[in-house]
């Protein structure tokens, strides 16, 4: 992929800050103004920041300080419009120490056997975003990914908001050879990058920052794109990503899936579609030029 041009910033594989821990409780500040977070990562418990603009969320694992708060508004112009004391499990929805999802084995520990073509572990670090395997999306996109695997092996795969990766090491496990894991959220490429380590994919699953598909220029025959329903409606309001020879798109409802075929191109068609829980996955195929 020559994509120089793009800026894109391929993530290293190193450990986030969570490093496999769950913490007890999270601590976040709410910022509303532009800055930079880099000089945070020295601060007691600093864990991360989310952009979601104009805001930035910041974490820690710690009660932050009064010498944090300053080093915060040193950091960033703006000012503070929010501060948060959450359990973890009220943030993140935290899976059983294994999870079965079809073929897929979601645990956070590598299996102690090997598995063979009928069992594929997904190996998961407990981290802050989203992509455990829990939420009903997430199962409706594995089972149906599964069921386009069983027609087809796409090698070259585009995992859109990637999370924690989950997708992406999943169309590995399936026989994928190359997939870009495209997050805008840093923490995001991060977290994914340390899970395809985790699971030995490092030459297959390559976590880049970018916020949308021209970070990825031409590569990709396969898109995959579970996201909020705002930001899925935003994806498909543009062109780049009806260059996809097949879309896995999933992150709403069930009474919400005649909008979807309403945004749905000329040139397209829903070849498959799957509900878990009220939630839908549909596989959609071009038809046309």
């Amino acid at each position: 992929m020559a994509q120089e041009k793009h800026n894109v910033k391929r993530s290293k594989p190193v450990s986030t800050a969570l490093s496999g821990r769950r913490p007890r409780r999270l601590y976040v500040l709410e910022w509303r103004g532009k800055g930079s977070a880099k000089n945070l990562r020295r601060l007691p418990g600093y864990l991360g920041a989310w952009p979601e603009p104009p805001y930035t969320y910041l974490f820690f694992e710690e009660s932050p300080t009064d010498e944090t708060r300053r080093a915060v508004e040193d950091a960033f112009c703006g000012k503070m419009t929010g501060e948060y004391d959450l359990d973890f499990h009220q943030w993140q929805q935290v899976r059983p120490a294994s999870l079965r999802v079809g073929s897929f084995l979601i645990t956070a520990e590598p299996p102690g056997t090997p598995w063979d073509e009928d069992h594929h572990p997904i190996v998961l670090t407990p981290g802050l975003v989203f992509g455990t395997g829990v939420h009903p999306t997430t199962r409706a996109c594995l089972l149906l990914l599964e069921r386009i695997y069983g027609e087809r092996v796409f090698e070259d795969v585009v995992d859109l908001g990637t999370g924690t990766g989950v997708l992406a090491v999943a169309a590995a496990r399936l026989g994928a050879r190359r997939i870009v894991a495209l997050d805008a959220n840093p923490m995001a490429v991060r977290e994914a990058a340390v899970n395809a380590a985790r699971n030995d994919l490092q030459g297959t699953v390559f976590p880049v920052a970018g916020r949308d598909l021209e970070a990825v220029g031409a590569f990709g025959d396969l898109l995959l794109m579970n996201l909020e329903w705002p930001s899925l409606k935003g994806v498909l309001a543009q062109g780049a990503w009806r260059r996809f020879s097949l879309v896995l798109a999933a992150g709403f409802l069930s009474s919400q899936y005649r909008e979807f075929l309403e945004r749905l191109p000329a040139g397209f068609r829903v070849r498959d579609r799957l509900a878990v829980d009220g939630w839908e996955a549909v596989a959609a195929c071009r038809t046309g030029p």
